[in-house]
């Protein structure tokens, strides 16, 4: 409980020195913030990107994998094209 009570009290005496300095400066709290969102916004423009080619999700080693490559490479006309097989006893 001693442990508790005084992790509290700190996070309360902090609070309280935050708000003093927020109420003291408000011009620079805005500048800082404002400066923090753009850094932020730059750093997601630079480091984050969406790849939404689904093969890359799975190891290229894999079978059905490498014999996908090999009718990409035979058929370049189909890159985008869906083939079906269905196999049944009846026509």
């Amino acid at each position: 409980m001693a442990k508790t009570s005084f992790l509290i009290s700190a996070i309360e005496r902090f609070m309280v020195v935050w708000v003093r300095a927020v109420e003291k400066r408000p011009r620079a709290t805005l500048g800082a913030a404002a400066f923090l969102c753009a850094l932020s916004l730059a750093a997601a423009a630079a480091f984050l990107g969406v790849d939404t080619d689904t093969s890359r999700m799975i190891d290229p080693d894999l079978p059905f994998q490498t014999r996908a490559l090999e009718v990409r490479e035979a058929f370049p006309d189909l890159k985008n094209d869906i083939a079906v097989v269905i196999e049944a006893d009846t026509p």
